[in-house]
């Protein structure tokens, strides 16, 4: 599983960011500004955002999943953040488990129908031109690196 810091530094390279860059846009939510070494803290998993503020410029400078990059970042958003009963915690684990499993079900099921159409299509590719008598590819006589043995 990736880290936080692998996604974010994957979408900043995608974007065309340095982390300068990205630090110049970020604030936190008293103002200041994020400094490039908290942010490559941030890139090599030596910390992560202190403040869900952080978090949601980060995923729109990143253009990403503000609840992507909370799942990395190990961190409830606030609109989720209450308190509730056990039962409540619980079923709504039980729930996302569910979702997730599903997800990576679907993923895989597409990946096979893509990985069996592929196959299909290198298997076609590949189809040897030349058979020889056991139906397998001529072997080149030897002489070497490609070169036509003399043969006498």
């Amino acid at each position: 599983m990736k880290t936080f810091g692998q996604v974010i530094t994957e979408a900043r390279k995608k974007a065309g960011l340095t982390q300068k860059e990205v630090g110049e846009r970020l604030c936190r939510e008293d103002g200041r500004k994020v400094l490039p070494p908290y942010l490559n803290d941030l890139e090599h998993d030596r910390r992560y955002p202190s403040e869900n503020e952080v978090t949601e410029q980060l995923a729109k400078i990143l253009n990403l999943s503000a609840d992507v990059l909370y799942f990395y970042a190990k961190r409830v958003p606030a609109d989720v953040s209450r308190d509730g009963d056990d039962s409540e915690v619980g079923a709504a684990y039980r729930a996302f488990r569910r979702a997730f499993d599903e997800a990576r079900k679907d993923r895989s099921r597409s990946r096979r129908e893509r990985s069996s159409h592929a196959s299909a299509d290198v298997q076609y590719l590949w189809r040897p031109r030349f058979l020889g008598k056991n139906r397998t590819p001529d072997r080149t006589p030897q002489g070497g690196c490609g070169k036509k043995a003399r043969i006498s």
